[in-house]
């Protein structure tokens, strides 16, 4: 892994921030801390820039491993940073239900735990997918090593379909018919929930959704 390449423009946006921040009576009002933070910011920026097709941001080429070999530091401080910059320098543009459609083919269901589980690598993303489905009053399992999703079935269900972007008609005509249901209503906020307390084969359900959500084929 190498640094990125520098323009011009990088640089006076690199000098502005510490002349802002430094000049002006407000020298060392940073701790070592925001410093670092910033320092973290202006560089992975760059690579999300050059890892992106406008859609998703590939992280593959820019691990904790791989930025920790870079930086000379620990994988651990890296996760940190990674967190900590999304924290401070939030950016409008990220869409963490893309990030979950773009590793989603990745998903396998264990048949033996009863769980989907998939490898999230992205600290920010595994955050957003922990606060939905804590929203909604679903369990997440959370791994010693914080990149492993475990989830039942029901709720990765309700977790693709929060990232559809059609009409949710049509998904509810599909889960109405496999649950026998004709008239009531179905609440999208709780629809986990819903499908863990219906026995029906989950797995079939997930065939027929295929056709409106295909990240939903792998799941067999």
């Amino acid at each position: 892994m190498n640094l990125p390449e520098f323009k011009e423009d990088d640089y006076k946006e690199f000098f502005a921030f510490f002349k802002n921040n430094y000049f002006n009576n407000k020298f060392s009002t940073l701790t070592k801390g925001d410093v670092e933070t910033y320092l973290f910011h202006f560089l992975i920026k760059k690579y999300r820039k050059i890892n992106s097709d406008g859609y998703y941001v590939d992280d593959s080429s820019m691990t904790d491993f791989k930025m920790a070999c870079l930086l000379g530091v620990t994988p651990q401080k890296i996760r940190s940073l990674k967190m900590k910059e999304r924290l401070l320098f939030p950016d409008d543009q990220y869409d963490w239900k893309k990030q979950l459609l773009a590793i989603s083919s990745q998903a396998r269901y264990d048949t033996d735990k009863k769980r989907v589980i998939l490898n999230v690598s992205d600290n920010w993303l595994f955050a957003n997918i922990q606060d939905c489905l804590e929203e909604k009053g679903e369990p997440i399992e959370m791994q010693l090593n914080g990149k492993i999703l475990q989830i039942p079935l029901p709720y990765y269900i309700d977790l693709m379909i929060e990232t559809y972007k059609g009409e949710k008609k049509d998904i509810e005509d599909i889960i109405k018919k496999d649950l026998d249901i004709k008239d009531k209503k179905i609440d999208f906020k709780k629809l986990g929930i819903l499908l863990k307390e219906h026995a029906l084969n989950l797995t079939t359900l997930c065939a027929n959704l295929a056709t409106i959500i295909p990240n939903l084929s792998n799941i067999k």
